[in-house]
């Protein structure tokens, strides 16, 4: 597995591996033109936080309790993600589900980012 290209962690991160067996559900799950906004909203929901009747892992929950992202950060990152039509869900990317973590900010002597 490669490196987080958001943060450039150096190691492993177990949270990326949930994000990406997440990320077709969401896709998914955004792509659904059938759901109304909001069966789409609680759907989406659902699946980033994981949920047996999706099948998602989900991903948010583990997050919260890494404090690498925030109740606020997600909801914010869920209400970006409504933005998305769903003609263009396949292009959500690995980037944007990730894009609030701040589990890792570079190295010691690199910049740190504004969060």
């Amino acid at each position: 597995m490669g490196n987080c290209s958001c943060c450039l962690r150096a190691e492993e991160c177990v949270l990326r591996r949930h994000a990406e067996a997440t990320l077709p559900f969401a896709q998914a799950t955004l792509g659904e033109s059938a759901l109304s906004e909001y069966d789409r909203e609680l759907a989406l929901g659902r699946v980033l936080r994981g949920n047996g009747g999706t099948g998602s892992p989900g991903f948010v929950e583990e997050a919260i309790l890494d404090q690498v992202m925030t109740r606020g950060e997600i909801e914010e990152l869920r209400k970006e993600l409504l933005k998305v039509r769903p003609e263009n869900a396949p292009a959500v990317s690995l980037d944007e589900l990730c894009r609030f973590c701040r589990h890792y900010q570079g190295p010691a002597d690199s910049p740190k980012r504004d969060r």
